[in-house]
C-alpha cells in the first residue's frame, strides 16, 4: 500500500490531505497508512467512504475526536 497513492486518490475524491506516510507494521504484521486530513471541513466520512473503494484499503480508523488523522490498512 502506496501512502502517495492514496493521498492521489483521495485529492482527485476532493479531499483535502496534507501529509500521508507508512506506519511500522503492528504486532499482527499488517502495514498501515496514516493520513492527516483538513479538519476544518469536516471531510472525514468522505474520505472513509473514498478510501475503503481502493482494493489495498480494508479498514479505516480515526485518531481523536478532531477527526483529522486518518489509518488506512
Amino acid at each position: 500500500m502506496d501512502p502517495e497513492e492514496i493521498k492521489s486518490w483521495l485529492r482527485r475524491c476532493g479531499i483535502v490531505v496534507h501529509h500521508a506516510a507508512r506506519m511500522p507494521p503492528g504486532a499482527d504484521g499488517r502495514q498501515a497508512v496514516v493520513l492527516f486530513l483538513e479538519v476544518t471541513l469536516q471531510q472525514h466520512e468522505l474520505a472513509r467512504a473514498c478510501a475503503l473503494r481502493l482494493p489495498a484499503v480494508s479498514s479505516i480508523s480515526f485518531s481523536g475526536l478532531s477527526r483529522g488523522v486518518m489509518y488506512a490498512s
